[in-house]
């Protein structure tokens, strides 16, 4: 992961917490610029991505948006 505002690769998590049963978020920092961000994680299918073409990931038909209750 890069930070989205220096693109910088030194990325240290702050804070994890366990947001629902499927989801987790962390709070990241960079320690570039400091720049402090959100992500949220979440476990999806084996089946629910693919390889594509140039080695990127892609999504399966069915799994496009993820919906939290």
């Amino acid at each position: 992961m890069n930070c989205p505002k220096c693109d910088s690769v030194r990325i240290r998590t702050i804070n994890t917490r366990h947001d629902t049963i499927e989801s987790i978020v962390r709070n990241r920092k960079c320690s570039r610029c400091e720049h402090k961000w959100f992500t949220c994680e979440i476990d999806l299918p084996r089946h629910a991505v693919k390889w594509g073409d140039a080695a990127s990931l892609k999504r399966v038909e069915g799994y496009r948006k993820v919906v939290f209750s």
